[in-house]
């Protein structure tokens, strides 16, 4: 039934000499390993990370620090509390979920155009500018046809190619005299291959595509373990949850903990740890 700052007065207590311009509301406790901080005024029972720690036996570590070093740019204001929420957007997804996916044939058809572009711009020897465009023209219709998904690897390797008028300030090289060599632009367009690859991928195994992708010898150095040799608590944290289908948003209500997500997640990845998966 403690409170947080009873618990911060007596840590001070033993760490400071002089406690008579002792102002508590000066320090705070965070979840070590966690960017969680306490409210001062709450009891240690009722957090739910002590309760966690009490239900699986965990020792209880807590990090104090001072206010005055914290970065508050990202905390929530009084005017936060204030502001109405809305979940307009979430009820518009579920009313109009994505469906329409890209076919075998269209993306086939923007591969192929893009590996055009790609071969013009290494064998470019005036206009490269022009042909710079191109391929960036192509690299936007493959990514607006993914899911309009950009990921940081696509990102990378078009910085390394000059300003054209359809990218609105990229970070590119700077020294664009660079690529006058055939063997450095022939590193960008491999750099930017293996991304788009690496979207297809990522897009075929996120989305009902009517195609897959061959699958990728990788060499796995992460250690694996056996699911039934596991003997500590499995604990991870979902991001983001991308697609959900809407069947689980009309059929269920409630905490995160209570809905059918939340089981699926975990029987998910029992089965995926069980097969040899790695999170």
């Amino acid at each position: 039934s403690s409170t947080v700052d009873l618990l911060i007065y007596q840590t001070l207590c033993y760490t400071q000499e002089h406690l008579d311009h002792l102002d508590v509301d000066n320090y705070l406790l965070k979840v070590c390993g966690q960017e969680e901080f306490l409210n001062n005024s709450q009891t240690l029972a009722g957090l739910e990370f002590v309760q966690q720690c009490l239900k699986f036996d965990w020792e209880i570590r807590l990090f104090l620090t001072k206010r005055s070093i914290i970065s508050t740019k990202l905390a929530r204001t009084k005017e936060d509390d204030d502001t109405a929420s809305s979940l307009n957007h979430c009820i518009l997804l579920q009313e109009r979920p994505i469906k329409q996916t890209v076919t075998r044939e269209a993306l086939t058809l923007l591969l192929d155009t893009f590996h055009n572009e790609a071969e013009s711009f290494l064998l470019s020897e005036v206009e490269l500018l022009l042909h710079v465009e191109r391929l960036v023209q192509s690299v936007k219709a493959l990514c607006s046809s993914l899911a309009a998904v950009e990921t940081p690897d696509v990102t990378a390797a078009l910085n390394q190619l000059p300003a054209c008028p359809c990218r609105l300030q990229p970070k590119v090289l700077k020294d664009a005299s660079v690529l006058s060599l055939r063997e450095n632009r022939e590193s960008v367009v491999e750099k930017l291959t293996a991304a788009i690859l690496d979207l297809v991928e990522l897009y075929c195994g996120t989305f009902n595509a009517n195609f897959h992708t061959t699958p990728q010898s990788r060499s796995c150095t992460a250690p694996v373990q056996e699911a039934g040799l596991v003997t500590n608590v499995l604990s991870f944290t979902v991001y983001a949850a991308h697609r959900v289908p809407i069947t689980w948003a009309t059929r269920y209500s409630g905490s995160p903990r209570s809905t059918v997500l939340h089981q699926s997640i975990c029987m998910f990845t029992q089965n995926e740890l069980a097969s040899g998966f790695i999170f």
